[in-house]
């Protein structure tokens, strides 16, 4: 088997139509690829539409579990996919017809470890954008993740952006950190690191849809705790395995996180910011990591942060109204 897709389903009845004839509409034969799909408890009528693509595609594969949340179907999926490589694909986007031949195309010749999508398409209420991730340039050269990662190409996080050797994550124990969201924001920097051949397609493969009402468009004071428990856990990867010199790396990646975490803070209640300053002011390595990230925006509020450990969302939020001033 040269490739499993493998999409976790949760309640998302309205896109699995489109999603799942995406990933069908190849170059490639069924047989040489598989599409396991993980059935996280739903509660719509999302099993039985899986269930009708199933009886007519051998290749299509159903595993079904109690709801435990994306980053537990993820690795159910990982554990089970029987590909060489596997492709993390959201049961509300899409992928390009007639892709895969040239993405195992490109994994199989260059003994990838990685390979990352060039651009992708979001698409918001409706309207379609292109993002360029990646130059024609850049696509023809094969990295090491930490040369990647020095280079400034780790540019984003969201893990469907890449086709990834299975063995790889296997051998390093890449598995998705369970129970939290913005579960790619530790998974990927990890992957990304250790990836001993890293390269890039310069097409537009990957179609990502922002659902208003998703949980990733909706303040949740979940999501702010959670990108800390994220920081702490890149923190423990970066004092255990990377390299010294390219510890920097992490501490833009936990920089990164952490100003995620304030600026939900923005939309959140009094209570939940006043628990998030409290963590904050206990977590004072975060602050070492701002300072040193390589990037001055971040070093300016790091030490503002060491100086005032118990204000750092007040700190932040002055710091925001500061920069929309001076626009």
């Amino acid at each position: 088997m040269r490739l499993s897709i493998i999409i976790p389903v949760y309640n998302t009845e309205s896109f699995l139509l489109r999603c799942l004839s995406s990933c069908l509409d190849q170059d490639i034969p069924e047989e040489d690829y598989e599409i396991v799909v993980i059935n996280d408890g739903s509660t719509d009528g999302s099993l039985s539409v899986v269930q009708e693509f199933a009886t007519i595609h051998p290749n299509v594969r159903i595993i079904s579990q109690e709801n435990g949340g994306l980053s537990r179907a993820r690795n159910s999926g990982l554990r089970e996919a029987a590909g060489d490589y596997v492709w993390l694909v959201d049961s509300d986007d899409y992928i390009a017809c007639d892709c895969l031949g040239m993405l195992l195309e490109r994994c199989v010749r260059d003994a990838l470890d990685v390979v990352g999508m060039g651009r992708y398409r979001r698409m918001p209420d409706g309207s379609v954008s292109e993002r360029p991730l990646y130059s024609r340039k850049q696509s023809q050269i094969i990295y090491d993740g930490p040369s990647a990662m020095r280079s400034g190409l780790f540019k984003a996080p969201c893990a469907p952006f890449y086709v990834i050797r299975r063995s790889f994550l296997l051998e390093n124990s890449l598995f998705f950190m369970d129970g939290v969201l913005h579960e790619d924001e530790e998974f990927t920097p990890r992957m990304f690191y250790l990836a001993r051949r890293i390269s890039f397609v310069d097409n537009c493969f990957y179609y990502a849809c922002l659902r208003v009402g998703s949980i990733m468009q909706t303040p949740n004071p979940k999501r702010a705790f959670d990108l800390l428990k994220i920081a702490r856990r890149l923190d423990t990867f970066s004092r255990e395995s990377v390299l010294k010199r390219d510890r920097y790396l992490f501490s833009l990646q936990i920089s990164n996180v952490t100003d995620s975490c304030l600026k939900l803070c923005q939309s959140m209640q009094e209570d939940t910011v006043t628990a998030i300053n409290a963590q904050l002011s206990d977590e004072r390595w975060i602050a070492n990591h701002f300072i040193k990230s390589r990037n001055l925006k971040f070093i300016f509020s790091g030490l503002l942060f060491r100086l005032f450990p118990k204000r750092m969302v007040a700190i932040y939020s002055l710091l925001l109204r500061i920069a929309k001033r001076n626009r």
